[in-house]
């Protein structure tokens, strides 16, 4: 946990990371092995072996405007950066900093039991022990599918669903508030020529909108104007798609099929899923008829962060 000195701030930015250290920020930070590369894991060890350097930051007033980085690690040697000269030098500096240390303390700080009991506080969560639905099992479990589940072992783990009464294709409450959050989705279509594509589908938190239990809708920006996509949807409706929350190893999927309406064709539709404090053309509207969800296993999922929430749980572990 970095000291709460004014001044010292650790912010991660565009998932990459920036070590920022302000005016007040003491003449010595050290970052201990404790916050660096810490884990109790042993199938992780070796990398923790690669990953326990000591960062000093010398202070500026005390060092003539010299600031020496210096990481020292199991090997003895280290590796130091001059920054008298800053042009040629920060960003260097920075750099190293970034991603050795700034997302292992982030990730450290987003364990937190704290932090994780005011997130649960807020989040309406989904009902994991019943996460699949009938109706996703019978668009997904095609017989070649059924066959590969009874192969590996699996099959009899899937079968209550053939008997369930209830086919849940309807969104719940933690459903919608999931979708609401999200500021983006990956899309997926079929060409006629039978392959298929991936879209990333990116905008304000939001822009993905729930119009009813079973209706999705978003404004389709203008972007690299090849319209895969859009083509494809042209020629078969259906979709699949995958809403990601990578801080807390979440992930829905949907399955439905899309429709698009032109701008002039219906202004007010497109009145109400576009975002006016978003600047970008919208060309069309998608509308997505749900025909089934599921809550996907987190098993795999790395744990990334944005800016607004490394800011966010800064705050929470300041107050």
């Amino acid at each position: 946990m970095p000291p709460k000195s004014a001044g010292a701030v650790i912010v991660a930015r565009r998932f990459v990371g920036l070590l920022d250290l302000g005016e007040n920020s003491p003449a010595i930070l050290r970052v201990s092995r404790a916050c660096i590369g810490h884990t109790d894991d042993a199938r992780r060890a070796r990398q923790q072996a690669r990953s326990e350097p000591l960062l000093e930051l010398g202070d500026r007033a005390r060092h003539g405007r010299r600031r020496e980085t210096e990481l020292a690690g199991a090997s003895g040697k280290s590796l130091r950066v001059d920054d008298r000269d800053e042009s040629a030098h920060q960003m260097e500096a920075i750099h190293i900093v970034s991603l050795i240390v700034t997302m292992n303390c982030i990730l450290r700080l987003f364990q937190s039991p704290e932090i994780d009991a005011k997130v649960a506080a807020l989040t309406v969560k989904p009902d994991l022990e019943n996460r699949m639905s009938r109706a996703f099992s019978d668009i997904a479990f095609t017989p070649a599918v059924r066959a590969m589940q009874t192969r590996m072992g699996t099959r009899k783990m899937y079968e209550r669903l053939d008997h369930a009464d209830d086919r849940r294709d309807a969104l719940g409450p933690a459903e919608v508030a999931y979708i609401e959050e999200r500021d983006n989705f990956y899309l997926a279509t079929v060409g006629e020529t039978g392959w298929p594509y991936v879209q990333y589908k990116g905008g304000p938190p939001g822009f993905l909108k729930v119009l009813d239990a079973r209706t999705l809708g978003y404004a389709d920006f203008r972007g690299n104007v090849q319209y895969i996509s859009d083509g494809n949807l042209m020629g078969d409706e259906r979709v699949s798609m995958i809403l990601m929350d990578y801080a807390n190893a979440r992930r829905l999927k949907i399955l439905g099929r899309a429709k698009l309406i032109d701008k002039a064709d219906d202004p007010a539709l497109i009145a109400r899923l576009e975002n006016p404090a978003y600047k970008a053309k919208v060309e069309r509207a998608v509308i997505i008829t749900v025909e089934a969800w599921d809550w996907n296993c987190p098993q795999h999922i790395t744990p990334r962060f944005t800016e607004a929430e490394v800011r966010a749980a800064l705050e929470a572990a300041n107050r």
